[in-house]
């Protein structure tokens, strides 16, 4: 008897353990590189509850790409030249997240929506 409820119990964990892996099942990396004319790609598209890897790599001296801040999560982070700068976020809630360089010239956005 003993036995047979261990086997269900395990069987139940392995379930639970499955679903919440499932949650995180869509992970993305996006590279976006920093010119002087701003962010390339501009605008992506991310999933409620999923990781997304963002890795930023400044490509020229010129403009004012040398930082970029993420005022809405509380993230600003220097954007030395020719070394990616990897940010790792898991947007929670619909909308957009702004991103941009120090100076608030160069603008870019992640726009958030349930799978």
């Amino acid at each position: 008897m003993r036995s047979k409820f261990l086997r269900i119990l395990t069987s139940l964990c392995l379930i639970l353990a499955v679903a919440v892996v499932s949650i995180d099942a869509h992970p993305k990396t996006v590279r976006i590189s920093v010119t002087k004319n701003g962010f390339s790609p501009g605008s992506l598209n991310a999933e409620v509850g999923s990781p997304l890897t963002l890795i930023f790599t400044r490509r020229s001296r010129e403009g004012c790409g040398d930082k970029v801040v993420i005022p809405s999560l509380g993230i600003t982070r220097n954007l030395p030249l020719g070394k990616p700068v990897t940010i790792k976020i898991t947007p929670r809630s619909e909308g957009t997240i702004t991103f941009s360089c120090g100076m608030n010239m160069y603008k870019g956005s992640i726009v958030v929506q349930e799978h």
